[in-house]
């Protein structure tokens, strides 16, 4: 069992409205691997030791949220699990490097110069290299029993009802999703992007252009399911 969060909105403020869910295109991706998403609505504390008992669940996989709500968050669902007798993992995947140690390596502060935060990182072992895809040969030794009814119960939610006013918003503005987002990768961090701007003699001068234009281009696409941070446009 591997969780991930979707949280709701309410507020008048109109969000980063895109064509597709992301979520959405998750789910896609998982029916070409023969499995699908299970959305799950409820408070952790409550949905969580329901699904340990329904489920059977053996082993609990999620990715470490340095936020001060996603921490007490987590801290609660590993107490939980631990009850139930399951097996927690917990990655760092949404940065290279772990936070914590970062700012435990520079006196318990955090670096506030890039600088200061080079020299840190330099001291630490190269970040782990991105996993190879998961493979519908790997997904058949572990097969998920899908109901006819599952869009009802675990299908993706609706804008509408996760507490968004859509009738505030105009056409989507943009398509988000990984698959989006990796096609926009590939079409802008080629090899002549970073000849010409990353690795150029005046990349200090560059620096600062050539990060707004990549934001620019990947930012509405990632935003809403953010790539791997390991991944590199040789990859």
């Amino acid at each position: 069992m591997r969780m991930t969060f979707c949280h709701g909105g309410g507020g008048d403020g109109d969000p980063l409205v895109t064509e597709d869910n992301p979520k959405k295109d998750l789910d896609t991706s998982l029916r070409t691997l023969n499995s699908r998403l299970f959305v799950v609505r409820g408070q952790h504390t409550d949905v969580f030791p329901i699904l340990f008992k329904e489920w059977n669940v053996t082993r609990l996989t999620f990715e470490y949220d340095s936020e001060p709500y996603g921490t007490e968050r987590d801290a609660t669902i590993l107490k939980m699990a631990q009850e139930f007798g399951v097996e927690t993992h917990v990655r760092n995947s949404h940065t290279l490097y772990k936070l914590a140690r970062i700012i435990e390596m520079n006196n318990d502060m955090p670096p506030l110069t890039f600088k200061c935060f080079q020299a840190i990182v330099h001291r630490l072992e190269l970040p782990k290299k991105l996993l190879p895809t998961v493979t519908r040969q790997q997904m058949d030794c572990c097969q998920t029993g899908i109901a006819a009814n599952h869009d009802e119960r675990y299908g993706v939610p609706s804008l509408d009802e996760l507490g968004f006013k859509t009738h505030c918003f105009g056409p989507a503005a943009w398509k988000g999703g990984e698959t989006e987002a990796l096609e926009r990768l590939n079409n802008h961090m080629d090899k002549k992007v970073f000849e010409e701007l990353l690795l150029d003699a005046d990349w200090s001068v560059n620096a600062g252009s050539w990060m707004w234009a990549l934001l620019q281009l990947l930012l509405p696409a990632v935003l809403p399911l953010l790539l791997s941070c390991r991944l590199r446009p040789e990859d």
